[in-house]
């Protein structure tokens, strides 16, 4: 019996933390989507009125994805452009976890 019992709690164990792996913090989440404008800013550097001022990136929340691997957050950056002017966006982004554990976006 004692034996059934710690298997039982052992098992409990190993799925609470299956369940406990988080996805990226708000910084990493920032972070990389600062070098995905810069990186676009990069390619469109012959086209200055496109390339985009990020003024703020806010991450509303991140949860792990349903359908795909990863983790999906909810962002809202807000910027101007010189052909748009300044607005913000929201819009849900996809992360996954490298092997190495660093985050990247996924399209």
């Amino acid at each position: 019996m004692p034996k059934v019992i710690l298997s039982m709690i052992t098992l409990f164990f190993v799925f609470m933390l299956a369940g406990c792996s988080s996805g990226p913090s708000d910084s990493e989440v920032k972070s990389l989507l600062e070098e995905k404008y810069e990186e676009y800013n990069q390619q469109a550097s012959m086209m200055p009125d496109a390339q985009i001022e990020v003024d703020s990136i806010e991450v509303h929340e991140c949860s792990q994805s349903e359908n795909q691997t990863g983790y999906i957050c909810t962002v809202t950056v807000e910027g101007s452009t010189g052909v748009t002017g300044t607005g913000s966006e929201t819009s849900d982004v996809r992360f996954i976890e490298s092997d190495s554990g660093d985050w990247r976006i996924v399209n």
